[in-house]
């Protein structure tokens, strides 16, 4: 499948309407599965809709993560600014947390359109750990990037809402999730040469179901699942060709 270097949610539209991004660990939807301790063969369809809910539960999971630390993230940016806007932002400010490590916090110039600082950032013993960019005051719209040891990840905010979230990992495992309508859309992909390589994407309407889908990269092509709500099955409904895909589906 022809890919673009990864946008790392770059453009994630206010608007949340799903489109794909043209790229994304990548779920098996066939083989056996184990009941009890004891081997019991299932049919591949079984296999294909256990591994689809698993991944489901997984992406919703992350989507109530996201949607709770969306009004944590709002009510620390809005402490920073407020503690910042007292010094006029010309100083920084440190704390020890209950670890012993020494957090500390810096401000960009005040952006004459805003008269707030474009840029927060937090340092931990002497080290870039997190980054705030604020893009609009009114409404508060931000990004906050987090610089940890096997991963970066970023977020995307208005004010207490989350817009998207994109994880990249050291060995160039990426999981890209953002807010939809009425729920969400999940990516994932393995960089590989430098390039992002679609190996699945997810889509979940919390209040229409049945108008969900998953699909998987494949050899034969994109292999697209259905949900049936009065079944609570999830089977194959179609394979998109690559070029299908790339002219409907990706940017």
């Amino acid at each position: 499948m022809k890919v673009n270097a990864i946008s790392y949610c770059k453009n994630i539209s206010q608007s949340r309407n799903v489109k794909s991004s043209k790229y994304y660990p990548r779920p098996s939807f066939s083989g056996v599965f184990d009941v009890f301790k004891k081997q019991k063969q299932i049919s591949e369809e079984q296999q294909i809709d256990i591994n689809i809910k698993k991944y489901l539960e997984s992406a919703k999971q992350t989507d109530k993560s996201l949607k709770k630390s969306a009004k944590c993230f709002s009510k620390q940016l809005n402490f920073l600014l407020l503690k910042g806007k007292r010094k006029n932002y010309k100083e920084s400010f440190s704390f020890v947390d209950m670890h012993g490590k020494i957090k500390t916090f810096s401000f960009s110039d005040v952006d004459k359109n805003m008269n707030i600082p474009s840029a927060i950032s937090k340092w931990e013993d002497g080290q870039l750990k997190t980054t705030f960019e604020i893009s609009s005051d009114k409404p508060l719209t931000y990004q906050i990037t987090d610089y940890g040891k096997n991963a970066v990840c970023e977020y995307y905010f208005i004010k207490k809402t989350y817009l998207g979230y994109c994880n990249c990992d050291n060995d160039g495992q990426v999981i890209k999730q953002y807010a939809s309508k009425n729920g969400f859309f999940q990516q994932r992909a393995k960089i590989t040469n430098g390039r992002p390589i679609l190996q699945t994407e997810l889509y979940y309407d919390y209040k229409k179901p049945e108008e969900s889908f998953c699909r998987e990269n494949t050899s034969s092509g994109v292999v697209e699942y259905g949900y049936d709500k009065n079944k609570n099955f999830w089977s194959e409904r179609r394979i998109i060709s690559q070029e299908e895909y790339d002219e409907k589906y990706s940017e």
